[in-house]
Protein backbone atom coordinates (compact mmCIF):
# COMPACT_ATOMS: atom_id res chain seq x y z
CA UNK A 1 0.00 0.00 0.00
CA UNK A 2 1.31 3.46 -0.89
CA UNK A 3 1.68 6.41 1.38
CA UNK A 4 -1.56 8.17 2.29
CA UNK A 5 -0.52 11.78 1.76
CA UNK A 6 -3.49 14.01 2.43
CA UNK A 7 -7.03 12.68 1.90
CA UNK A 8 -6.84 9.39 -0.03
CA UNK A 9 -8.74 10.88 -2.95
CA UNK A 10 -6.21 13.68 -3.39
CA UNK A 11 -2.80 12.00 -3.44
CA UNK A 12 -1.24 8.59 -3.03
CA UNK A 13 2.47 7.89 -3.45
CA UNK A 14 4.34 4.62 -3.59
CA UNK A 15 7.00 4.13 -0.92
CA UNK A 16 9.37 3.23 -3.73
CA UNK A 17 10.51 6.74 -4.55
CA UNK A 18 10.99 7.53 -8.19
CA UNK A 19 14.59 8.49 -9.05
CA UNK A 20 13.20 11.27 -11.21
CA UNK A 21 12.59 14.67 -9.61
CA UNK A 22 8.98 15.02 -8.49
CA UNK A 23 7.30 18.21 -7.33
CA UNK A 24 3.74 18.06 -6.06
CA UNK A 25 2.21 21.50 -5.48
CA UNK A 26 0.48 21.72 -2.11
CA UNK A 27 -1.10 25.11 -2.65
CA UNK A 28 -4.49 23.41 -3.02
CA UNK A 29 -4.20 21.49 0.23
CA UNK A 30 -6.26 22.68 3.14
CA UNK A 31 -3.86 23.54 5.99
CA UNK A 32 -4.96 22.70 9.48
CA UNK A 33 -4.12 24.99 12.37
CA UNK A 34 -3.36 23.83 15.90
CA UNK A 35 -5.82 24.67 18.60
CA UNK A 36 -3.09 26.26 20.68
CA UNK A 37 -1.21 28.86 18.60
CA UNK A 38 1.90 28.27 20.71
CA UNK A 39 1.74 24.51 20.42
CA UNK A 40 5.01 22.70 19.67
CA UNK A 41 5.27 19.91 17.15
CA UNK A 42 8.01 17.56 18.43
CA UNK A 43 10.25 15.90 15.89
CA UNK A 44 9.45 12.20 15.61
CA UNK A 45 12.50 10.12 14.55
CA UNK A 46 10.44 8.29 11.90
CA UNK A 47 6.88 8.90 10.70
CA UNK A 48 4.76 5.78 11.18
CA UNK A 49 3.51 6.01 7.59
CA UNK A 50 6.99 6.52 6.09
CA UNK A 51 9.41 3.66 5.24
CA UNK A 52 11.80 3.01 8.11
CA UNK A 53 14.92 4.05 6.20
CA UNK A 54 13.63 7.61 5.92
CA UNK A 55 14.32 9.97 8.79
CA UNK A 56 12.42 13.10 9.73
CA UNK A 57 14.65 16.14 10.07
CA UNK A 58 12.17 18.97 10.64
CA UNK A 59 8.47 19.73 10.50
CA UNK A 60 5.82 22.35 10.99
CA UNK A 61 2.51 23.69 9.78
CA UNK A 62 0.52 26.74 8.70
CA UNK A 63 0.82 28.78 5.49
CA UNK A 64 2.86 31.97 5.68
CA UNK A 65 1.51 34.47 3.12
CA UNK A 66 3.12 37.40 4.92
CA UNK A 67 6.68 36.04 4.91
CA UNK A 68 8.92 38.03 2.53
CA UNK A 69 10.52 36.05 -0.33
CA UNK A 70 13.96 36.53 1.26
CA UNK A 71 12.97 34.31 4.18
CA UNK A 72 13.62 30.85 2.87
CA UNK A 73 14.29 27.32 3.89
CA UNK A 74 17.61 26.04 2.57
CA UNK A 75 17.87 22.37 1.79
CA UNK A 76 20.25 20.15 -0.12
CA UNK A 77 19.85 18.27 -3.42
CA UNK A 78 19.13 14.62 -2.97
CA UNK A 79 16.80 15.13 -0.03
CA UNK A 80 13.12 14.28 -0.08
CA UNK A 81 11.04 17.16 1.19
CA UNK A 82 7.51 16.65 2.48
CA UNK A 83 4.93 18.89 4.12
CA UNK A 84 2.58 18.07 6.99
CA UNK A 85 -0.23 20.30 8.23
CA UNK A 86 -1.14 18.54 11.43
CA UNK A 87 -0.92 18.72 15.20
CA UNK A 88 1.24 16.17 17.09
CA UNK A 89 -1.49 13.55 17.20
CA UNK A 90 -1.93 13.69 13.40
CA UNK A 91 1.66 13.66 12.15
CA UNK A 92 0.87 11.55 9.11
CA UNK A 93 -1.53 14.05 7.47
CA UNK A 94 -1.19 15.90 4.08
CA UNK A 95 2.34 15.91 2.70
CA UNK A 96 4.19 17.82 0.01
CA UNK A 97 6.87 15.77 -1.73
CA UNK A 98 9.90 17.15 -3.54
CA UNK A 99 12.35 14.59 -4.86
CA UNK A 100 15.89 15.74 -5.62
CA UNK A 101 14.72 19.36 -5.49
CA UNK A 102 13.87 20.11 -9.15
CA UNK A 103 13.56 23.83 -8.42
CA UNK A 104 16.24 26.36 -9.38
CA UNK A 105 18.25 28.07 -6.69
CA UNK A 106 16.77 31.40 -5.64
CA UNK A 107 18.97 34.14 -4.12
CA UNK A 108 18.39 34.43 -0.42
CA UNK A 109 19.93 35.93 2.68
CA UNK A 110 20.29 32.40 4.03
CA UNK A 111 22.59 29.97 2.25
CA UNK A 112 23.11 26.27 2.36
CA UNK A 113 25.36 24.88 5.07
CA UNK A 114 28.95 24.25 4.14
CA UNK A 115 29.86 21.33 1.94
CA UNK A 116 26.80 21.00 -0.28
CA UNK A 117 25.14 22.63 -3.23
CA UNK A 118 21.82 24.20 -2.38
CA UNK A 119 18.40 24.98 -3.68
CA UNK A 120 16.55 27.77 -1.87
CA UNK A 121 12.77 27.40 -1.63
CA UNK A 122 10.87 30.41 -0.26
CA UNK A 123 8.70 29.26 2.63
CA UNK A 124 5.65 31.13 1.36
CA UNK A 125 5.56 28.86 -1.71
CA UNK A 126 5.37 25.68 0.33
CA UNK A 127 3.02 26.47 3.22
CA UNK A 128 4.50 23.76 5.45
CA UNK A 129 7.01 20.94 5.21
CA UNK A 130 8.85 18.06 6.80
CA UNK A 131 12.27 17.12 5.47
CA UNK A 132 13.00 13.46 5.05
CA UNK A 133 16.23 11.84 3.83
CA UNK A 134 17.43 8.38 2.88
CA UNK A 135 21.09 9.25 3.37
CA UNK A 136 21.42 11.99 5.98
CA UNK A 137 21.09 11.52 9.72
CA UNK A 138 18.97 13.76 11.88
CA UNK A 139 20.74 16.89 13.03
CA UNK A 140 18.50 19.68 14.27
CA UNK A 141 15.68 21.97 13.31
CA UNK A 142 16.66 25.16 15.04
CA UNK A 143 13.80 27.45 15.98
CA UNK A 144 12.73 29.44 19.04
CA UNK A 145 12.02 26.16 20.85
CA UNK A 146 15.31 24.34 20.24
CA UNK A 147 14.85 21.00 18.44
CA UNK A 148 11.19 21.72 17.65
CA UNK A 149 9.15 23.78 15.23
CA UNK A 150 7.01 26.50 16.83
CA UNK A 151 3.59 27.20 15.35
CA UNK A 152 1.99 30.58 15.77
CA UNK A 153 -1.19 31.12 13.79
CA UNK A 154 -0.38 32.15 10.24
CA UNK A 155 3.25 32.83 11.14
CA UNK A 156 5.85 30.13 10.89
CA UNK A 157 9.46 30.33 12.10
CA UNK A 158 11.85 27.53 11.29
CA UNK A 159 15.51 27.39 10.38
CA UNK A 160 17.08 24.14 9.24
CA UNK A 161 20.51 22.81 10.11
CA UNK A 162 21.31 20.33 7.35
CA UNK A 163 24.92 19.60 8.29
CA UNK A 164 26.15 16.47 6.59
CA UNK A 165 27.78 13.92 8.90
CA UNK A 166 31.45 13.29 8.26
CA UNK A 167 31.35 9.98 6.44
CA UNK A 168 35.14 9.72 6.79
CA UNK A 169 34.30 8.09 10.12
CA UNK A 170 33.00 5.07 8.20
CA UNK A 171 36.40 4.36 6.65
CA UNK A 172 38.23 4.41 9.98
CA UNK A 173 37.44 0.71 10.64
CA UNK A 174 38.70 -0.07 7.12
CA UNK A 175 41.96 1.73 7.85
CA UNK A 176 42.31 -0.01 11.21
CA UNK A 177 41.70 -3.44 9.66
CA UNK A 178 44.19 -2.76 6.85
CA UNK A 179 46.88 -1.63 9.31
CA UNK A 180 46.29 -4.74 11.42
CA UNK A 181 46.56 -6.92 8.30
CA UNK A 182 49.82 -5.21 7.31
CA UNK A 183 51.21 -5.78 10.82
CA UNK A 184 50.32 -9.48 10.65
CA UNK A 185 51.85 -9.89 7.19
CA UNK A 186 54.99 -8.00 8.21
CA UNK A 187 55.30 -10.21 11.28
CA UNK A 188 54.90 -13.35 9.21
CA UNK A 189 57.63 -12.15 6.84
CA UNK A 190 59.92 -11.30 9.75
CA UNK A 191 59.85 -7.55 9.04
CA UNK A 192 57.60 -6.26 11.83
CA UNK A 193 60.27 -4.39 13.83
CA UNK A 194 61.75 -3.10 10.58
CA UNK A 195 58.48 -1.60 9.35
CA UNK A 196 56.64 -0.69 12.55
CA UNK A 197 57.49 0.86 15.91
CA UNK A 198 55.00 1.67 18.65
CA UNK A 199 56.07 5.28 19.17
CA UNK A 200 56.15 6.22 15.49
CA UNK A 201 52.78 4.60 14.89
CA UNK A 202 51.26 6.41 17.88
CA UNK A 203 52.71 9.64 16.49
CA UNK A 204 51.27 8.96 13.02
CA UNK A 205 47.81 8.12 14.36
CA UNK A 206 48.00 11.04 16.80
CA UNK A 207 48.72 13.55 14.04
CA UNK A 208 45.82 12.11 12.05
CA UNK A 209 43.48 12.27 15.04
CA UNK A 210 44.41 15.87 15.82
CA UNK A 211 43.85 16.70 12.14
CA UNK A 212 40.40 15.07 12.21
CA UNK A 213 39.48 16.91 15.41
CA UNK A 214 40.42 20.36 14.11
CA UNK A 215 39.38 19.58 10.53
CA UNK A 216 35.78 19.90 11.70
CA UNK A 217 36.27 23.66 12.08
CA UNK A 218 38.56 24.24 9.10
CA UNK A 219 36.44 22.28 6.67
CA UNK A 220 33.29 24.12 7.72
CA UNK A 221 35.05 27.36 6.78
CA UNK A 222 36.74 26.29 3.54
CA UNK A 223 33.84 24.28 2.12
CA UNK A 224 31.45 27.01 3.17
CA UNK A 225 33.38 29.47 1.03
CA UNK A 226 33.55 26.96 -1.83
CA UNK A 227 29.77 26.37 -1.71
CA UNK A 228 29.19 30.12 -1.78
CA UNK A 229 31.47 30.47 -4.82
CA UNK A 230 29.63 27.71 -6.68
CA UNK A 231 26.30 29.35 -5.97
CA UNK A 232 27.34 32.89 -6.94
CA UNK A 233 30.36 32.67 -9.26
CA UNK A 234 29.88 29.48 -11.26
CA UNK A 235 30.17 30.00 -15.03
CA UNK A 236 28.72 26.59 -15.88
CA UNK A 237 25.49 24.91 -14.82
CA UNK A 238 25.30 21.15 -15.11
CA UNK A 239 22.14 19.05 -15.29
CA UNK A 240 21.61 17.09 -12.09
CA UNK A 241 21.77 13.79 -13.97
CA UNK A 242 24.87 14.72 -15.98
CA UNK A 243 27.94 12.51 -15.42
CA UNK A 244 30.31 15.24 -16.61
CA UNK A 245 30.73 17.02 -13.25
CA UNK A 246 31.84 13.70 -11.77
CA UNK A 247 34.24 12.82 -14.57
CA UNK A 248 35.68 16.31 -14.84
CA UNK A 249 35.74 16.67 -11.07
CA UNK A 250 37.68 13.45 -10.50
CA UNK A 251 40.36 14.24 -13.07
CA UNK A 252 40.53 17.94 -12.16
CA UNK A 253 40.87 17.20 -8.44
CA UNK A 254 43.84 14.95 -9.16
CA UNK A 255 45.40 17.49 -11.55
CA UNK A 256 45.07 20.30 -9.00
CA UNK A 257 46.27 17.94 -6.26
CA UNK A 258 49.47 17.49 -8.25
CA UNK A 259 50.12 21.23 -8.34
CA UNK A 260 49.14 21.75 -4.70
CA UNK A 261 51.42 18.87 -3.74
CA UNK A 262 54.29 20.17 -5.84
CA UNK A 263 53.98 23.68 -4.41
CA UNK A 264 53.80 22.23 -0.89
CA UNK A 265 57.29 20.79 -1.34
CA UNK A 266 58.99 23.91 -2.66
CA UNK A 267 57.33 26.79 -0.76
CA UNK A 268 58.39 27.13 2.88
CA UNK A 269 55.05 28.12 4.38
CA UNK A 270 53.29 25.30 2.51
CA UNK A 271 55.99 22.78 3.45
CA UNK A 272 55.52 23.83 7.08
CA UNK A 273 52.04 22.33 6.73
CA UNK A 274 52.54 19.38 4.39
CA UNK A 275 55.91 18.35 5.81
CA UNK A 276 54.10 16.88 8.82
CA UNK A 277 53.04 13.98 6.59
CA UNK A 278 56.69 13.22 5.76
CA UNK A 279 58.13 13.27 9.28
CA UNK A 280 57.62 9.57 9.96
CA UNK A 281 60.83 7.55 9.65
CA UNK A 282 58.82 4.41 8.94
CA UNK A 283 56.78 3.79 5.82
CA UNK A 284 53.58 1.85 6.36
CA UNK A 285 49.81 2.26 6.20
CA UNK A 286 49.74 4.18 9.49
CA UNK A 287 51.79 6.93 7.80
CA UNK A 288 48.84 7.56 5.46
CA UNK A 289 46.86 8.75 8.49
CA UNK A 290 49.54 11.32 9.43
CA UNK A 291 47.87 14.53 8.25
CA UNK A 292 48.69 18.19 9.01
CA UNK A 293 46.24 20.37 10.93
CA UNK A 294 46.15 23.29 8.47
CA UNK A 295 45.99 21.30 5.23
CA UNK A 296 42.32 22.22 4.46
CA UNK A 297 43.44 25.85 4.31
CA UNK A 298 46.34 25.31 1.90
CA UNK A 299 44.46 23.09 -0.55
CA UNK A 300 41.58 25.55 -0.77
CA UNK A 301 43.83 28.03 -2.59
CA UNK A 302 44.23 25.49 -5.40
CA UNK A 303 40.81 23.85 -5.56
CA UNK A 304 38.66 26.98 -5.55
CA UNK A 305 38.96 27.22 -9.35
CA UNK A 306 36.63 24.21 -9.60
CA UNK A 307 33.82 26.44 -8.37
CA UNK A 308 34.02 28.49 -11.57
CA UNK A 309 33.31 25.44 -13.72
CA UNK A 310 30.32 24.52 -11.57
CA UNK A 311 31.66 21.44 -9.78
CA UNK A 312 29.08 21.09 -6.97
CA UNK A 313 30.40 20.92 -3.41
CA UNK A 314 29.13 17.36 -2.99
CA UNK A 315 30.93 16.24 -6.16
CA UNK A 316 34.11 18.00 -5.05
CA UNK A 317 34.01 16.46 -1.57
CA UNK A 318 33.43 12.95 -2.95
CA UNK A 319 36.17 13.26 -5.59
CA UNK A 320 38.64 14.73 -3.10
CA UNK A 321 37.80 12.04 -0.57
CA UNK A 322 38.19 9.32 -3.20
CA UNK A 323 41.57 10.77 -4.17
CA UNK A 324 42.82 10.60 -0.58
CA UNK A 325 41.26 7.19 0.00
CA UNK A 326 43.15 5.82 -3.01
CA UNK A 327 46.42 7.10 -1.61
CA UNK A 328 46.00 5.14 1.62
CA UNK A 329 47.03 1.78 0.16
CA UNK A 330 50.19 3.06 -1.55
CA UNK A 331 51.84 3.74 1.82
CA UNK A 332 53.37 0.29 2.18
CA UNK A 333 56.65 -1.54 1.63
CA UNK A 334 54.97 -4.92 1.39
CA UNK A 335 53.84 -4.38 -2.23
CA UNK A 336 56.54 -4.38 -4.87
CA UNK A 337 56.36 -3.03 -8.39
CA UNK A 338 53.14 -3.73 -10.25
CA UNK A 339 52.70 -4.62 -13.97
CA UNK A 340 54.17 -2.00 -16.30
CA UNK A 341 50.84 -0.66 -17.68
CA UNK A 342 49.68 0.11 -14.12
CA UNK A 343 53.00 1.68 -13.14
CA UNK A 344 52.84 3.84 -16.29
CA UNK A 345 49.50 5.45 -15.45
CA UNK A 346 48.69 5.14 -11.75
CA UNK A 347 50.46 6.17 -8.58
CA UNK A 348 51.68 2.96 -6.95
CA UNK A 349 53.48 1.98 -3.73
CA UNK A 350 56.77 1.98 -5.67
CA UNK A 351 56.24 5.52 -6.99
CA UNK A 352 55.12 6.84 -3.63
CA UNK A 353 58.02 5.28 -1.75
CA UNK A 354 60.24 7.42 -3.95
CA UNK A 355 58.21 10.48 -2.99
CA UNK A 356 58.83 9.83 0.73
CA UNK A 357 62.56 9.20 0.25
CA UNK A 358 65.16 11.77 1.38
CA UNK A 359 67.94 10.72 -1.00
CA UNK A 360 69.04 13.46 -3.36
CA UNK A 361 67.61 11.74 -6.45
CA UNK A 362 64.27 11.20 -4.70
CA UNK A 363 63.68 14.67 -3.25
CA UNK A 364 60.78 16.60 -4.80
CA UNK A 365 59.63 13.78 -7.07
CA UNK A 366 56.41 11.88 -7.83
CA UNK A 367 53.70 14.28 -6.66
CA UNK A 368 50.68 12.58 -8.25
CA UNK A 369 47.70 11.48 -6.19
CA UNK A 370 45.90 8.84 -8.26
CA UNK A 371 47.65 9.34 -11.59
CA UNK A 372 51.40 9.44 -12.14
CA UNK A 373 50.94 10.79 -15.67
CA UNK A 374 51.18 14.37 -14.36
CA UNK A 375 54.72 13.67 -13.12
CA UNK A 376 55.66 12.17 -16.46
CA UNK A 377 54.19 15.18 -18.32
CA UNK A 378 55.76 17.87 -16.11
CA UNK A 379 59.18 16.37 -15.51
CA UNK A 380 58.94 15.35 -11.85
CA UNK A 381 58.88 11.56 -12.27
CA UNK A 382 61.56 9.33 -10.77
CA UNK A 383 61.43 5.51 -10.74
CA UNK A 384 62.38 3.50 -7.67
CA UNK A 385 65.98 2.35 -8.06
CA UNK A 386 66.80 1.42 -4.46
CA UNK A 387 65.02 1.29 -1.12
CA UNK A 388 64.51 4.88 0.11
CA UNK A 389 65.38 6.31 3.51
CA UNK A 390 62.23 7.84 4.96
CA UNK A 391 61.57 10.97 6.98
CA UNK A 392 62.66 14.57 6.49
CA UNK A 393 66.14 15.91 5.93
CA UNK A 394 65.90 17.59 9.36
CA UNK A 395 64.45 14.85 11.61
CA UNK A 396 61.58 15.67 13.95
CA UNK A 397 62.70 13.29 16.75
CA UNK A 398 59.52 13.82 18.72
CA UNK A 399 56.14 12.13 19.07
CA UNK A 400 54.31 15.32 20.08
CA UNK A 401 51.59 16.04 17.46
CA UNK A 402 51.56 19.76 18.30
CA UNK A 403 55.31 20.15 17.89
CA UNK A 404 55.11 18.13 14.66
CA UNK A 405 52.81 20.80 13.23
CA UNK A 406 54.96 23.67 14.54
CA UNK A 407 58.49 22.44 13.82
CA UNK A 408 59.07 23.89 10.36
CA UNK A 409 57.16 27.08 11.10
CA UNK A 410 59.54 27.57 14.03
CA UNK A 411 62.54 26.93 11.77
CA UNK A 412 61.29 29.42 9.18
CA UNK A 413 60.70 32.02 11.90
CA UNK A 414 64.29 31.57 13.13
CA UNK A 415 65.61 32.04 9.59
CA UNK A 416 63.48 35.16 9.21
CA UNK A 417 64.84 36.61 12.45
CA UNK A 418 68.44 35.75 11.57
CA UNK A 419 68.28 37.33 8.09
CA UNK A 420 69.96 40.75 7.89
CA UNK A 421 68.21 41.94 4.72
CA UNK A 422 64.49 42.72 4.63
CA UNK A 423 64.16 40.99 1.29
CA UNK A 424 65.50 37.79 2.85
CA UNK A 425 63.18 38.13 5.83
CA UNK A 426 60.20 38.19 3.48
CA UNK A 427 61.58 35.62 1.05
CA UNK A 428 62.15 33.12 3.86
CA UNK A 429 58.42 32.34 3.97
CA UNK A 430 58.06 31.49 0.28
CA UNK A 431 61.55 30.19 -0.48
CA UNK A 432 62.42 26.54 -1.02
CA UNK A 433 62.74 24.71 2.33
CA UNK A 434 66.47 24.16 1.69
CA UNK A 435 67.14 27.90 1.12
CA UNK A 436 69.14 29.94 3.64
CA UNK A 437 69.31 33.73 3.96
CA UNK A 438 72.52 35.49 2.89
CA UNK A 439 75.26 35.02 5.48
CA UNK A 440 73.14 32.79 7.77
CA UNK A 441 74.27 29.32 8.82
CA UNK A 442 71.73 26.52 9.01
CA UNK A 443 70.39 26.47 12.59
CA UNK A 444 69.50 22.78 12.31
CA UNK A 445 72.21 20.21 11.76
CA UNK A 446 71.47 17.51 9.21
CA UNK A 447 72.57 14.10 10.52
CA UNK A 448 74.97 11.78 8.80
CA UNK A 449 72.55 9.19 7.50
CA UNK A 450 75.27 6.52 7.30
CA UNK A 451 75.40 6.39 11.10
CA UNK A 452 71.88 7.58 11.84
CA UNK A 453 69.51 5.59 14.05
CA UNK A 454 65.76 6.04 13.86
CA UNK A 455 64.08 7.80 16.78
CA UNK A 456 62.67 4.89 18.77
CA UNK A 457 62.65 5.46 22.56
CA UNK A 458 62.29 2.31 24.62
CA UNK A 459 58.85 1.62 26.08
CA UNK A 460 58.17 -0.70 29.02
CA UNK A 461 55.74 -3.57 28.41
CA UNK A 462 53.13 -2.32 30.93
CA UNK A 463 53.24 1.15 29.39
CA UNK A 464 52.81 -0.30 25.89
CA UNK A 465 49.77 -2.31 27.02
CA UNK A 466 48.35 0.76 28.73
CA UNK A 467 48.77 2.81 25.55
CA UNK A 468 46.99 0.19 23.43
CA UNK A 469 44.07 -0.02 25.87
CA UNK A 470 43.85 3.77 26.07
CA UNK A 471 43.75 4.02 22.28
CA UNK A 472 40.64 1.85 22.33
CA UNK A 473 38.91 4.09 24.86
CA UNK A 474 39.86 7.21 22.92
CA UNK A 475 38.46 5.65 19.73
CA UNK A 476 35.10 5.08 21.46
CA UNK A 477 34.76 8.86 21.83
CA UNK A 478 36.71 10.06 18.78
CA UNK A 479 34.76 8.05 16.17
CA UNK A 480 31.28 9.43 16.96
CA UNK A 481 32.79 12.89 17.43
CA UNK A 482 34.35 12.81 13.96
CA UNK A 483 31.07 11.53 12.51
CA UNK A 484 28.72 14.16 13.97
CA UNK A 485 31.23 16.91 14.75
CA UNK A 486 29.99 19.21 11.99
CA UNK A 487 26.53 19.36 13.58
CA UNK A 488 27.70 20.06 17.15
CA UNK A 489 27.69 23.52 18.72
CA UNK A 490 30.96 25.41 18.49
CA UNK A 491 31.67 24.92 22.20
CA UNK A 492 31.45 21.14 21.84
CA UNK A 493 33.60 21.15 18.71
CA UNK A 494 36.30 23.10 20.53
CA UNK A 495 36.01 20.91 23.63
CA UNK A 496 36.20 17.72 21.58
CA UNK A 497 39.20 18.94 19.63
CA UNK A 498 40.93 19.97 22.85
CA UNK A 499 40.31 16.61 24.52
CA UNK A 500 41.59 14.62 21.52
CA UNK A 501 44.69 16.80 21.26
CA UNK A 502 45.32 16.26 24.99
CA UNK A 503 44.89 12.50 24.60
CA UNK A 504 47.51 12.18 21.88
CA UNK A 505 49.93 14.62 23.49
CA UNK A 506 49.81 12.44 26.62
CA UNK A 507 50.14 9.17 24.67
CA UNK A 508 53.11 10.56 22.77
CA UNK A 509 54.66 11.73 26.03
CA UNK A 510 54.22 8.30 27.63
CA UNK A 511 55.86 6.69 24.61
CA UNK A 512 58.81 9.07 24.93
CA UNK A 513 59.07 8.44 28.70
CA UNK A 514 58.26 12.03 29.61
CA UNK A 515 57.69 12.38 33.35
CA UNK A 516 55.02 15.05 32.89
CA UNK A 517 52.90 12.64 30.81
CA UNK A 518 52.08 10.47 33.85
CA UNK A 519 50.72 13.48 35.72
CA UNK A 520 48.89 14.95 32.73
CA UNK A 521 47.28 11.59 32.10
CA UNK A 522 44.90 12.18 35.02
CA UNK A 523 43.60 15.29 33.24
CA UNK A 524 43.22 13.22 30.07
CA UNK A 525 41.11 10.64 31.92
CA UNK A 526 38.85 13.34 33.37
CA UNK A 527 38.56 15.22 30.06
CA UNK A 528 37.72 12.12 28.01
CA UNK A 529 35.02 11.01 30.46
CA UNK A 530 33.52 14.49 30.72
CA UNK A 531 33.40 15.07 26.97
CA UNK A 532 32.04 11.60 26.22
CA UNK A 533 29.27 12.22 28.74
CA UNK A 534 28.56 15.66 27.30
CA UNK A 535 27.97 14.51 23.74
CA UNK A 536 26.07 11.47 25.01
CA UNK A 537 23.82 13.82 26.99
CA UNK A 538 23.07 15.98 23.94
CA UNK A 539 22.88 13.31 21.24
CA UNK A 540 21.13 10.59 23.25
CA UNK A 541 19.75 11.56 26.64
CA UNK A 542 20.92 12.85 30.04
CA UNK A 543 20.81 9.31 31.40
CA UNK A 544 22.92 7.98 28.56
CA UNK A 545 25.36 10.86 28.97
CA UNK A 546 25.85 10.14 32.67
CA UNK A 547 26.29 6.43 32.01
CA UNK A 548 28.87 7.11 29.29
CA UNK A 549 30.84 9.48 31.54
CA UNK A 550 30.88 7.02 34.44
CA UNK A 551 31.74 4.11 32.15
CA UNK A 552 34.67 5.91 30.56
CA UNK A 553 35.98 7.06 33.94
CA UNK A 554 35.75 3.56 35.47
CA UNK A 555 37.38 1.87 32.46
CA UNK A 556 40.16 4.47 32.34
CA UNK A 557 40.93 4.15 36.04
CA UNK A 558 40.85 0.34 35.85
CA UNK A 559 43.18 0.50 32.86
CA UNK A 560 45.67 2.64 34.74
CA UNK A 561 45.54 0.52 37.89
CA UNK A 562 45.84 -2.73 35.93
CA UNK A 563 48.79 -1.83 33.71
CA UNK A 564 50.47 0.77 35.96
CA UNK A 565 52.39 2.69 33.26
CA UNK A 566 55.78 3.83 34.47
CA UNK A 567 58.98 5.52 33.42
CA UNK A 568 62.25 3.85 34.29
CA UNK A 569 65.80 5.26 34.17
CA UNK A 570 66.66 3.14 31.12
CA UNK A 571 63.91 4.85 29.16
CA UNK A 572 65.18 8.28 30.08
CA UNK A 573 68.66 7.28 28.89
CA UNK A 574 67.39 5.88 25.59
CA UNK A 575 65.17 8.85 24.86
Amino acid sequence: MGWQIGPPSELELSPELSPSPVLVDSSELEPSEPEDPEELVPMAPVLPSVPAELEVLAGGTSPVPDVPPADAAVVSPGLVVAAAVTAPDELAAPLLLVGALPVPAIPSSEHAPSGRASAVIPIHRIHVFIIVSRTEHTNRALGPAGPHARLSGAAFSLRLSMDTPNYAAFVLPIFAAAILAEVLVARRRGRLTELYSLGTSISDIGCGAVFQALEVLLTLATLGVYAWMVEHLSLVTWAESSPWPWLIGFVAVDFLYYWWHRASHVVNVLWAVHGVHHQSEDYNLAVALRQPIAEPITWFFFYWVLAFIGIPPLVFVVCYGANLFYQFWIHTELVGKLPAPIEAVLNTPSHHRVHHGIEEQYLDRNYGGVFVIWDRLFGSFEPEAKRPTYGTTIPLRSYDPLWANAQHLHRTWRLCKAATRWSDKLWAWVAHPAWLPHGVDDPDAKPDRRAYEKYRPAVTAPTARYIFATLGLVALVATPFVFVGHSLPLAQILAGAGVLVLCYVVLGGLTEAKAWALSLDWARIAGLAAFGGWIGHDLLSPTHGLAIAIGLAVLSLANRLLFAPSIVPEQLTNS
